[in-house]
């Protein structure tokens, strides 16, 4: 049995979405989708009652990346090979 789980970027609020899989090295078929997923207790729920002991989970989810406002502006003023702020680039040499 495989899942395939798509979690929603806000997970309390939006959709994800789980698919069932059965099969082998030769055939897979879906089983169920469920794309009304809006919690993650919905997701505990349909993950524990559609798995078994060999089941294999695979997640998509998306990693959020905590930068603070100064790394923001550093980054954003670092010299390009043109001298510009790279927000600004636009006449830079493409062979740079």
């Amino acid at each position: 049995m495989f899942l395939g789980l798509d979690l929603a970027w806000k997970v309390d609020g939006n959709n994800s979405t789980l698919a069932v899989l059965t099969g082998d090295e030769h055939a897979v078929q879906l089983k169920t989708i469920s794309d009304e997923l809006r919690s993650l207790l919905d997701i505990e729920s349909f993950v524990e009652a559609h798995s078994g002991a060999t089941t294999v989970l695979a997640v998509d989810a998306s990693l959020v990346v905590m930068v603070s406002t100064k790394a923001l502006k550093v980054l954003s003023m670092s010299a390009t090979p043109c001298g510009q702020p790279a927000p600004r680039r636009k006449t830079c040499d493409p062979q740079v």
